[in-house]
């Protein structure tokens, strides 16, 4: 299978390191082997910064944009393109609002969780447990 996420201008990138994590920014253009400028849509805290791309993780979204565009370019392409709702449809974007959605969790949703997750096992124990009884008293 050939490799497609390639470092190209218009790329949607998602930040993997720093206090930007898991913000998408867009490639608007390559300085040189290790190292691009990026933006993001309006209301992002992403600004126009240059970044190495040891820190961004290529996404499969791309938008057409002329290189080295200005910002207000940026923003409205990105909402042209409804780009976040894009990304938030992947399976790698519901990941990222789980784990978001985890994280902001109190104890006591902490605690609901683990018993909704011991019931679904317990659950589960019990289903199984009865297809194992069924099978082997068939045989």
């Amino acid at each position: 299978m050939a490799f497609k996420r390639f470092v190209e201008v218009g790329r949607i990138c998602l930040i993997s390191y720093g206090r930007l994590s898991n913000q998408l920014c867009v490639i608007v253009d390559v300085m040189d082997q290790n190292h691009v400028i990026i933006d993001a849509a309006d209301g992002s805290p992403v600004q126009r910064q240059v970044i190495n791309l040891k820190r961004l993780n290529l996404t499969d979204l791309v938008v057409k944009l002329p290189r080295g565009c200005k910002s207000k370019t940026v923003h409205k392409v990105m909402a042209q393109e409804d780009v976040e709702a894009k990304f938030a449809a992947t399976a790698w974007g519901r990941k990222i609002a789980r784990q978001r959605l985890r994280a902001g969790l109190n104890d006591f949703d902490r605690f609901k969780v683990m018993v909704a997750r011991k019931r679904r096992s317990y659950l589960i124990g019990q289903e199984l447990g009865a297809l194992r009884k069924e099978r082997s008293g068939g045989a």
